[in-house]
């Protein structure tokens, strides 16, 4: 899958985590979000996509506590390798975020999260392109369909793989043999989901 540059030709790559569902997913598996850093590869994710990782689910949703406490614990002990990227969509979250706060934290006025981290596609196509024009290749790794058919529509050099075809490229290309199985057991854990 992946294939060996000519001497000279060899690039950067960065691995930008752009929606939340590599994460939802890989948390249900013990060390799979280790296979992020398997490509030798700089891991980035955007900051939307860091909030929607970490917000408590809605009531009456499925909680997956265990999922949850494994990336919040994955991150912490990997904070430091990884590039959170900030973007508009995250900044004003944040900013509102922090007025209602200043308010007090009235009862239904919080601002909304949902959908923020796969909703600004606009911006994470100019993340895309801010990090090909600060030179290396990108491998964006989303399973979100309108991100994944607006990335596709860039004219550039872009790796563009679901969850699924990363743990693949994972078990074959790395010899990861855990990830030979993992899609089985996933959907044993999480059935239809």
């Amino acid at each position: 899958m992946i294939e060996i540059p000519d001497p000279g030709q060899e690039k950067t790559a960065k691995l930008l985590i752009m929606d939340k569902g590599p994460i939802s997913t890989l948390s249900n598996i013990d060390g799979a979000l280790d296979w992020f850093f398997v490509p030798g590869c700089e891991v980035l994710i955007t900051d939307m996509v860091l909030v929607e990782a970490r917000k408590p689910p809605k009531p009456g949703a499925s909680p997956r506590k265990a999922a949850r406490a494994s990336f919040e614990d994955w991150f912490s002990r990997n904070k430091h390798i990884i590039t959170v990227v900030t973007t508009d969509i995250g900044e004003d979250y944040k900013n509102n975020l922090a007025l209602w706060e200043e308010a007090g934290s009235p009862d239904g006025r919080a601002p909304r999260a949902n959908d923020l981290g796969e909703a600004s596609i606009l911006n994470k196509l100019r993340v895309i392109r801010k990090l090909q024009t600060e030179g290396g290749s990108v491998i964006v790794v989303m399973d979100d369909r309108d991100g994944r058919a607006a990335v596709q529509a860039l004219r550039m050099n872009i790796d563009l793989m679901g969850t699924r075809v990363f743990v693949e490229l994972i078990a074959k290309d790395f010899h990861i043999k855990e990830a030979e199985t993992c899609w089985f057991t996933l959907k044993a854990i999480l059935g239809k989901e």
